[in-house]
C-alpha cells in the first residue's frame, strides 16, 4: 500500500516529538510567568524543523491562541502569542 502524503506531513519522529514537547513546555512556562493579557514573545534559540513548527502552531491554535513565528536577521527568531 502506498504511503499517504498527508499522513507523512503530520507524522513526527520521536526526536521531533521530544523537541515539540520541550518547546511547548517552554512557551507554557513563559505564559504562566509573564502573560498579562497582551502579546507575548518567546525567543527561539534553536532551529525548529517545519514539522515541529506546524505541530506547535496546531497545539496552541487548538488551545485558543493566535500564534505567529517571526524571524529577523538582527533580532533572531521568536514566536509571538496573543
Amino acid at each position: 500500500m502506498a504511503i499517504n502524503k498527508a499522513e507523512l506531513v503530520h507524522r513526527l519522529t520521536e526526536q521531533q516529538r521530544k523537541e515539540t514537547d520541550a518547546f511547548e513546555t517552554l512557551i507554557d512556562n513563559r505564559l504562566k510567568a509573564d502573560y498579562a493579557g497582551e502579546r507575548i514573545c518567546v525567543e527561539i534559540k534553536n532551529f525548529l524543523h517545519p514539522k515541529v513548527r506546524r505541530e506547535i502552531e496546531r497545539r496552541f491554535s487548538q488551545a485558543g491562541w493566535k500564534i505567529k513565528f517571526e524571524s529577523d536577521q538582527r533580532e533572531g527568531d521568536w514566536v509571538e502569542l496573543f
